[in-house]
């Protein structure tokens, strides 16, 4: 499947982990990075002969940048699994906002939230890949360029001048695999097998970044 994707465009492996859990119950995987940011403050001002005096108090709450995926299995009796599926990709930029407190201006940095999710709910046999995407994001960004002086003059500098426009799409794809425990020597020969897809995987990248 990685290889086939490989074929349509540039192919970056992001992660290959491996989790486990039980019927009915969640497991998590998050690929990324926590900042914190504020998001609360408030003053205490105190008044003395001498003046008054405001100090500043912050709250800073953690802000998960990266992939995340959850997922919830559901095993039927003839061994299928239904895949609650829940794939969110988050990105966190800083934006400076100036707030004033007590007559005092302060410049606090701020979450931006950028946020791609999606949820979905499909039935597999024990063993099958599961393919998710559908997590697009296009990148459009206009370059300029020209001989400098000349491009400015009026008419005649449009000959010496240079327009580029780059767009760029890139698309998380998620492969899952639901396997069916039934005893620890099939999980031990699964974790070995793991192992070696992907030691063949570094020694053979798809493609690059």
């Amino acid at each position: 499947m990685i290889n086939l994707l490989g074929t349509q465009g540039n192919v970056h492996v992001l992660s290959s982990p491996r989790v486990s859990t039980v019927n009915n119950q969640k497991a998590v995987i998050k690929v990324g990075s926590d900042e914190f940011f504020v998001t609360e403050i408030s003053s205490d001002t105190t008044t003395t002969a001498s003046g008054t005096t405001s100090n500043p108090e912050l709250t800073l709450t953690p802000f998960f940048s990266g992939i995340a995926l959850d997922v919830t299995p559901q095993i039927s009796e003839d061994g299928q699994v239904i895949l609650h599926i829940h794939p969110s990709i988050s990105e966190i930029t800083d934006q400076l906002k100036v707030i004033t407190l007590g007559g005092e201006a302060f410049e606090l940095p701020l979450a931006l939230s950028t946020v791609r999710e999606s949820d979905s709910v499909v039935k597999a046999r024990n063993g099958q890949v599961v393919v998710i995407g559908g997590l697009m994001k296009n990148t459009t960004s206009d370059e300029s360029g020209g001989v400098p002086g000349v491009r400015d003059i009026p008419f005649l500098g449009e000959a010496f001048k240079q327009k580029r426009k780059l767009n760029r799409r890139s698309e998380l794809v998620i492969l899952l695999r639901p396997i069916v425990v039934e005893n620890n020597k099939v999980w031990s020969n699964y974790i070995q097998q793991s192992a070696d897809r992907v030691k063949r995987l570094n020694a053979n990248p798809v493609a690059g970044e």
